[in-house]
C-alpha cells in the first residue's frame, strides 16, 4: 500500500524496545505510521510549483441536468475580487490579467457541439458536465513576492429562464451560491517572480451556508488526482418540451398507444395497464402529471389532430380542464388506465429526464408487443407471450431491460396486440358468399333434374 524504504528512522528505533514490552503498542505504532504516511501524501498533493513550472488554478463549472437533457448555450460569469496582500486589506492584489479585469467567463457550447475539454459522467438519473476556465493567474504581474488573497464567486450567466415550472414548456437554470478564498503565494526566482503555491478554501457552500473545506484548484490537465479543478461552482438546468394542447402531437412529451391486429381482434375491448412516472431527482419535489386519452379526429379539416375522449372506461378521471378530462399520475405512484384500439394516453408536461415503468396486463387470446421510442429513435419490437402480461422495463426482456426515459423530441411506448385465431375449417370467410351462391346453383340444378326425372317417369 505504501512505498518501501531501507532507512530506519529515529522514531522507529525509539519505539522498537517498547513494542517488545507491550503487546498493545504494535497496533498503535502501525496507526501512527499510517497517519504519517497519509499526511505525507496530503502535503505532496498540494499544487506547488517552480520557476519553470509555476502553480496554476482554474474555475470549474459543473452543470447538472436530468438524464438526456441537451446542454443549453450559456456563458457563465465569475468575479475575482482582490482582498489583501500579506494580510493587509488596504493593499489590493492586481486583477489585470485575470480574465477581463477580474471577470472570468466559462462558455458552454451550442446544442450538439460539446468541446473536447468537456468531461461528462452520468450518475443515477443525472448527467454531469464539467468545464474549466482558462488558467486564472498566469497572466498577472505581481509587484513583489508575498501572499495575495482573492475571493471568487459566480455572478450568473446570459441564460434567460423560459416559462414557469411545472407548466410546460419551460427552461430553468439555478446558480451557485459558493464562494472561495484563494491565496496565491509568489516567490522571487532567479529570472523573476513566479507562483509557488495556490491554496483555496470554500468559505460558502452552494446553499449559502458557511464552509471551511480546502480544495485543490489545480486544472485537470495539471493535476494527478482529478480530471478538473476542485474549485467547483454547481448549476442545475431542467426543462420540459411539452405544451398546453393534448390534441396537438407536437405538444406531447410522452405517449402510450394501443393497436390491435388479427382477423378476430376486437376494436372495442379495453386493454388494462399499470404505469409509474418518476420526477427527475434534480427537480426535487415529486410532481403530479396530467394524462389525456385521445383518438384521431375524424374531421377532414383537422387531419393529423386528435380529440380528447377520456372517460370512465379509461380509468379514474381526476378532473376536467379546457382540454377535457384527464387522469392524474402522481410521481412514483402506480396508476391504472385502459386503452382500446386507436387510443393514445398522452402527457404534455413531463420534463426531460422523467422516467417511467409500464405493464400491460395479459389478455386471453392476444400476443402483446411494444416498441419504445426515445428522443425520436425507435427501439426493437418487444414481444411477450400469448395471454401474459408485458412488463417494461424488465431484466428478462430482449430490448427494454433498463430504465425508460423521456428525452428531447418524440417519446412513446406503442403497444400492439395480435389475435392469431384462424377459421377452424380452413375456409376463408370472405369466400363464403361466393361458395353459398355456387352451392345454391348446384342445388337448384339438382332439383331441376330430379323434377324432370319424376315427370318423365310419371308419363311412362
Amino acid at each position: 500500500m505504501f512505498a518501501k524504504t531501507n532507512k530506519k528512522s529515529k522514531l522507529t528505533k525509539e519505539i522498537k524496545p517498547m513494542i517488545k514490552k507491550h503487546r498493545l503498542l504494535p497496533a498503535l505504532a502501525l496507526a501512527l505510521i499510517m497517519c504519517l504516511a497519509c499526511l505525507t501524501t496530503a502535503f505532496a498533493a498540494q499544487p506547488s510549483g517552480t520557476e519553470t513550472d509555476p502553480a496554476q488554478a482554474a474555475i470549474t463549472k459543473l452543470l447538472k441536468v436530468p438524464f438526456g437533457t441537451a446542454v443549453p448555450t450559456a456563458a457563465f460569469k465569475f468575479k475575482v475580487t482582490p482582498i489583501s496582500i500579506d494580510g493587509d486589506t488596504n493593499a489590493k492584489p492586481p486583477v489585470a490579467g485575470i480574465g477581463s479585469n477580474g471577470d472570468v467567463y466559462i462558455n458552454f457550447p451550442a446544442l450538439g457541439t460539446p468541446p473536447a475539454y468537456t468531461f461528462k459522467e452520468t450518475i443515477g438519473d443525472t448527467d454531469y458536465y464539467f468545464l474549466e476556465s482558462a488558467e486564472l493567474f498566469g497572466g498577472v504581474s505581481f509587484a513583489n513576492a508575498g501572499v495575495y488573497k482573492y475571493e471568487i464567486e459566480e455572478l450568473g450567466s446570459d441564460f434567460t429562464n423560459v416559462g414557469t415550472p411545472p407548466t410546460a414548456p419551460y427552461e430553468e437554470m439555478s446558480y451557485s451560491g459558493a464562494k472561495y478564498e484563494v491565496e496565491v503565494y509568489v516567490k522571487d526566482g532567479i529570472n523573476g517572480r513566479y507562483i509557488y503555491f495556490i491554496g483555496s478554501v470554500r468559505t460558502t457552500e452552494e446553499d449559502g451556508t458557511p464552509g471551511t473545506d480546502k480544495v485543490d484548484p489545480t486544472p485537470g490537465s495539471e493535476s494527478e488526482d482529478f480530471d478538473y479543478s476542485q474549485m467547483i461552482f454547481t448549476n442545475t438546468y431542467v426543462k420540459a418540451n411539452g405544451g398546453t394542447d393534448p390534441k396537438d402531437p407536437d405538444n406531447w412529451t410522452l405517449s402510450v398507444s394501443k393497436d390491435v391486429l388479427g382477423e378476430f381482434a376486437s376494436q372495442t375491448i379495453y386493454f388494462a395497464y399499470n404505469m409509474k412516472v418518476f420526477t427527475p431527482s434534480l427537480i426535487g419535489a415529486a410532481e403530479t402529471y396530467k394524462a389525456y386519452v385521445v383518438e384521431a379526429d375524424p374531421d377532414p379539416e383537422n387531419a393529423g389532430k386528435y380529440k380528447v375522449v377520456t372517460s370512465a372506461a379509461n380509468g379514474t378521471v381526476s378532473g376536467t380542464d379546457l382540454n377535457g378530462g384527464y387522469i392524474n399520475f402522481p410521481s412514483d405512484t402506480l396508476t391504472a388506465f385502459n386503452l382500446k384500439a386507436g387510443q393514445f394516453l398522452v402527457f404534455i408536461d413531463t420534463p426531460v429526464g422523467t422516467s417511467y415503468e409500464i405493464t400491460e396486463t395479459g389478455t386471453a387470446g392476444y400476443i402483446p408487443s411494444a416498441i419504445v421510442t426515445y428522443a425520436g429513435a425507435a427501439g426493437g419490437n418487444e414481444v411477450g407471450s400469448k395471454g401474459a402480461s408485458l412488463v417494461l422495463p424488465h431484466s428478462a426482456n430482449d430490448f427494454y431491460k433498463t430504465t425508460l426515459y423521456v428525452g428531447e423530441g418524440l417519446n412513446s411506448a406503442d403497444f400492439i396486440n395480435e389475435n392469431d385465431t384462424t377459421t377452424p375449417t380452413g375456409l376463408d370467410l370472405n369466400d363464403l358468399p361466393f361458395i353459398g351462391m355456387i352451392l345454391l346453383a348446384v342445388g337448384a340444378g339438382a332439383a331441376f333434374i330430379v323434377i324432370k326425372y319424376r315427370k318423365k317417369k310419371s308419363y311412362n
